[in-house]
């Protein structure tokens, strides 16, 4: 049995995450979802859907910016075709919580962009055909 193992600082590194709009849309603000300054952050990221095996983590040791005081989004996914099958994928989620912790929806129709950094570990398996690390899909 053949296992692709993939890290995602070894799939994917999310530095900084935020949502933002255009004055042509009103009065909304940017909304910063993480910035990944401390392990509580990287806590409240957890699995979404898919078979792969994930885990997600705080990384202090890879920063978009090169920030010592801050870090990223280490989420490590174990690929294996032989044992999911079409199921051999992983999403991750995140609640937008308030200050109070209660949970908050955000009317999606308001923002105009969705701002994200992702870092694939060299190291991980591309696909043969193609040669790159697969597709991303952000809804």
């Amino acid at each position: 049995m053949k296992s692709l193992n993939r890290s995602l600082a070894a799939s994917v590194l999310m530095g900084g995450l935020a949502l933002t709009t255009t004055p042509v849309r009103g009065q909304i603000q940017n909304y910063i979802i993480d910035q990944f300054n401390d392990t509580a952050e990287a806590d409240s990221w957890t699995r979404w859907w898919g078979s792969a095996v994930q885990t997600y983590e705080f990384d202090p040791t890879v920063d978009v910016m090169s920030n010592a005081n801050s870090g990223s989004l280490k989420a490590s996914v174990q690929f294996d075709i032989s044992q999911y099958g079409g199921d051999n994928q992983f999403a991750v989620q995140h609640y937008f919580a308030a200050t109070d912790g209660s949970r908050v929806t955000l009317d999606g129709s308001q923002y105009t962009n969705l701002d994200f950094d992702i870092r694939f570990d060299p190291n991980s398996p591309t696909r043969p055909t193609l040669g790159d690390f697969g597709s991303s899909n952000s809804a």
